[in-house]
């Protein structure tokens, strides 16, 4: 079944025959924890055990079921007892502060939050206890940058299946041709499915090559393929789509952007870009959201046969993302995990246990040891606190180290991975090329076609290593399929061949020219740009020489009496209050019909909070046009009857003709407040969610909250107004959902200053001076924004 790997099939189950040429270093009798190990990453075995070291992760099979098996480190020290599931299995890549035992098998949760991740180094397993127990020899678990031989990579040759731009596999090949199981350092083989393009048009090869690397279900699914390798195929690519660990049929245990995660990454990209069939040995990603995300954790391990990466539709860090402002995300976020935490199990999906039940022994066996999986919903869950071990996935951090071209885009009302995304673009400090498109949008709107051009541009120069030319059979056929993905009569994609027209086949001119453009393309009013209501277009495109634009100029205004913003700080004391809203959290701003990733537009239903529950504020009609480009920041004085309080902060615009239109909001559990001054930049406050600065609400006071808005770039014309709400989490988004600080339906009051000891306002990005087109789009049609008729809101007195 498939084909490819180098030493046989070797489920991280089944390394025995790794453990058997290590026999001469290991002791069936067992050994001293510190004593002498074997190569780092290396197996071994004592007696019928077999212990696997992987990237900060850990593995003991063979062993009896339910017996305790107790982790030592480099001093023979207890670390964690696990005790061994039906199969005899145990597997951790987490420790806690203080030994402890944990059960393993099932829907497991690590019992504990006061732990860290397991670190490099020397550890051994006492297997039993007593007498009888035995300690197996030493192990090295080693870190992301410990590579294996480069033979492991040079020996594995993938094969694959030709399909024609319809996805008509060619005559005499199977979809099993371009099933494979790639080996990774530790021995754990992944799932991949591996797609040549139509030789009729693109040749015989070697042709230039994409991988989507990702944990959805049907990545190496041979009946199915992810829509950004679908594409690339189609434009002369071959893909290969790799399931990770834990996910697919591939062996190992699923964890949520681990190190293990990001070491297969590695070692994927530089076990295809060995393989005849590339072109220059240089591979390139592609992928939007999970996919997405991946790319910028593989890339960041620096792999020497990696091109350049396309990251759409991305986080910035996993924990703010389950955590906005310090409140649980109780929609989007966690329903992605469960789904992932289901996915990952023995049974999970439906491809995989036809596959493992039809023969595919492999695969049959790397499921053996799903019953390790964690809860990775309910441990997230746990995590009130940032604990210092999340930076190893914190890609705010991690994009630093990207040294390969990137073209990076997303939308700033993203629905599911939202904008938080926009506050590392000026992180990518090590990548010789750095592209970002950005828009208002949705999710998906990275396949669109007002992106199609720049994506095929981006891949043509820096991974094909040709000037960009699409085949005039795709420039005909390519829209059409767009168009009936986004479910729209027509689109316009562009002018992929913009660069031929003006350098020929002069690839170093045509980058020249290509890198001497700005780096940064926002495009305004999505949605409204098209024929149709609600078409992915924008109505006009900026270009920028980074994001926030450096030439962006902040803008304050003051809360003020009787619900005004104004210019100028309050002069007199005052202050308004509302309550806590125990409803809000739960409700989104769809209608009947639900969450419609494709639908040009949304049925919306955007609730109101009733009166009492909210504060508004708003500025007179403004008397010129307002270009809004970049994060904004909301300087609140708050206090409570409780100790702590939930606040959501919302931007909208309200127009001359009675709509309003959501722009952005931003979330901030009031216990939160620390700033993180290292890592802030002007109106993008970061806070430290740790332990140690979370402080309660005084009672009886007020404290001073800095609330960050993400990015956001809109037109605001002449005559409309600009709204801010204050209210608790909830009604202002797509898939959020907002877990409170109280039981039941406990409705604290809530107070805002607004005097001059106390100047609650908002600040927001502003670019003077630049022209707008005067037509507003109709209500509705901006795609991600939200619009309904604006009502008036009296605030009430605290």
């Amino acid at each position: 079944m498939g084909r490819g790997r180098r030493r046989g099939r070797v489920g991280v189950a089944l390394v025995a025959a790794v453990a058997l040429v290590l026999a001469a270093c290991t002791s069936d009798d067992g050994g001293e924890a510190g004593g002498s190990s074997v190569p780092p990453g290396s197996a071994v075995t004592a007696g019928d055990v077999l212990v696997v070291p992987g990237t900060q992760e850990i593995t003991l099979v063979g062993a009896d079921p339910e017996t305790p098996v107790t982790l030592l480190d480099a001093d023979g020290e207890d670390v964690l007892t696990l005790i061994t599931d039906d199969a005899g299995q145990a597997h951790t890549a987490y420790v806690p502060d203080e030994p402890l035992t944990v059960e393993t098998g099932g829907a497991n949760i690590i019992p504990t939050d006061q732990g860290q991740s397991l670190k490099p180094g020397t550890y051994a397993f006492r297997v039993g206890e007593g007498d009888d127990a035995m300690v197996t020899p030493a192990v090295q678990v080693t870190a992301i940058d410990d590579h294996p031989d480069e033979s492991l990579y040079e020996g594995q040759e993938l094969g694959g299946v030709t399909v024609g731009v319809l996805g008509d596999v060619a005559e005499g090949q199977s979809l099993e041709d371009g099933f494979n199981y790639l080996e990774m350092r530790d021995g754990t083989l992944l799932s991949a499915m591996v797609r040549f393009p139509d030789p009729l048009i693109y040749g015989e090869g070697p042709w230039p090559t994409v991988v989507e690397y990702s944990g959805y279900d049907p990545i190496s699914n041979p009946d199915s393929v992810q829509p950004g390798s679908r594409i690339a195929q189609a434009l002369g690519y071959a893909t290969v789509g790799v399931s990770l660990r834990g996910t697919g049929c591939s062996g190992g245990t699923f964890d949520v952007f681990s190190p293990a995660q990001q070491a297969d990454g590695y070692d994927v990209i530089e076990i295809v870009g060995r393989q005849p069939w590339v072109k220059g040995n240089q591979v390139g990603m592609v992928g939007l959201s999970y996919s997405g995300i991946l790319q910028l954790y593989t890339a960041a391990t620096n792999p020497p046969h990696l091109a350049a990466i396309t990251p759409q539709s991305v986080i910035a860090d996993p924990l703010v993302q389950q955590w906005p402002g310090g409140i649980y995300n109780a929609g989007f976020t966690k329903q992605w995990l469960a789904e992932r935490d289901r996915e990952a199990e023995a049974g999970g999906v439906s491809w995989v246990v036809e596959r493992a039940e039809g023969g595919d022994a492999t695969c049959a066996e790397n499921l053996q040891l799903r019953s390790q999986n964690i809860d990775f919903e309910s441990f997230g869950r746990s995590l009130e606190f940032r604990p210092p071990d999340v930076d190893e996935r914190d890609l705010r951090l991690l994009v630093q180290q990207i040294d390969v071209p990137v073209l990076i885009t997303g939308a700033f009302q993203d629905e599911q991975t939202g904008p938080l995304f926009t506050g590392m673009l000026q992180d990518f400090t090590s990548a010789p090329v750095f592209r970002a498109r950005l828009w208002n949008g949705r999710h998906p709107d990275g396949y669109s076609p007002m992106n199609t051009a720049a994506w095929f541009e981006f891949l043509e120069l820096y991974v094909n290593d040709e000037v960009p030319e699409m085949d005039e059979l795709l420039l005909v056929g390519l829209p059409p399929e767009l168009a009936k993905e986004f479910k729209v009569e027509s689109v316009d994609i562009g002018d992929p061949n913009r660069l031929l027209a003006e350098h020929g086949d002069d690839l170093d001119a045509a980058r020249a020219a290509y890198e001497a453009e700005p780096p940064v393309t926002v495009i305004f009013e999505n949605g409204a740009g098209g024929d149709e209501p609600g078409e992915p277009g924008g109505t006009f495109s900026l270009t920028f020489d980074e994001w926030p634009p450096s030439d962006a100029e902040a803008r304050t205004w003051f809360l003020g009496p009787d619900g005004a913003l104004t210019d100028g700080e309050p002069s007199d004391d005052g202050a308004d209050a509302f309550r806590h809203d125990p409803e809000a959290g739960a409700e989104d701003f769809f209608g009947e019909a639900g969450y419609q990733l494709l639908e040009p537009l949304w049925d919306i239903d955007w609730t109101r909070y009733e009166a009492g529950h909210e504060l508004v504020y708003q500025t007179a009609p403004l008397a010129e046009d307002l270009l809004l480009a970049g994060p904004g920041e909301v300087t609140l004085w708050v206090g409570s009857e409780a100790d702590e309080a939930d606040v959501q902060v919302t931007l909208t615009e309200v127009t001359p003709d009675g709509d309003e239109v959501l722009l952005q909001q931003g979330y901030l559990r009031i216990g939160h407040r620390a700033v993180d001054e290292e890592r802030s930049r002007p109106l993008w406050v970061e806070h430290s969610y740790r332990e140690e600065d979370y402080e309660p609400i005084p009672e009886g006071e007020r404290v001073e909250a800095r609330i960050l808005l993400p990015s956001v770039a809109a037109p605001v014309r002449s005559g409309s107004r600009l709204r801010l709400q204050i209210a608790s989490p909830g009604r202002n988004h797509g898939t959020w959902l907002f877990e409170g600080p109280y039981d039941g339906s406990e409705a604290p009051r809530h107070t805002i200053g607004r005097s001059p000891d106390e100047p609650s306002s908002i600040t927001l990005s502003t670019l003077p001076g630049a022209e707008i087109p005067p037509e507003r789009p109709p209500c509705g049609w901006l795609r991600g924004q939200p619009c309904r008729p604006a009502e008036p809101v009296v605030n009430e007195a605290a």
